[in-house]
């Protein structure tokens, strides 16, 4: 097994291996949103009113693999892209009628995927600019997400990865010291 004589040689020697891991990490916590939005916001309710898109699911990105913008030994990013969702029409016959676009009130023709997430999270705590029913419920799919990574699937997704880069992982629950080598 190599050895690293200084910081400098260590950080070269895993620095892509723990890109690799994140990038494994990043993955799964994208899956997982999309289960999680499956389960707590479109399995809540049918709606009657408007047609689903299911561009929600889409409105999520990872960093793709290997992209590091930073000076950083690995990095990662998952992101709300409400951009990659498609915008309704205000017309009551269209088929995309109130598809993340206002219809009422001083929101009437005003794009909505900026705060939907918001909206479908929270709820509509006051106000009824989107009416009143099943779409203005808290549907808290971040909260879920939150709670299905848990530390627990983080650490083992952690491990996974840096397995699959190539390296030899064994885990521990107390800090690790490490000696430099002289």
């Amino acid at each position: 097994m190599p050895q690293a004589r200084s910081e400098d040689e260590l950080r070269r020697a895993i620095r892509q291996p723990l890109q690799e891991a994140v990038d494994y990490v990043m993955d799964k916590i994208y899956d997982t949103n999309i289960s999680a939005i499956h389960d707590v916001v479109y399995m809540a309710y049918s709606p009657e009113e408007y047609n689903r898109t299911g561009d929600f699911y889409t409105a999520w990105a990872i960093t793709q693999p290997g992209h590091n913008p930073t000076n950083k030994d690995a990095y990662g990013k998952f992101y709300y892209k409400p951009n990659e969702m498609s915008i309704g029409s205000t017309d009551p016959d269209s088929s995309n009628y109130a598809q993340h676009i206002g219809v009422a009130g001083d929101y009437y023709g005003k794009d909505s995927r900026t705060y939907l997430a918001d909206i479908i999270y929270n709820g509509i705590q006051n106000g009824s600019a989107f009416g009143h029913g099943a779409w203005s419920k808290k549907r808290d799919a971040w909260a879920e997400l939150i709670k299905r990574i848990g530390k627990r699937n983080m650490k083992q997704w952690f491990k996974e990865g840096l397995q699959k880069a190539g390296l030899e992982v064994i885990m521990h629950n107390v800090a690790i010291a490490i000696d430099e080598v002289n």
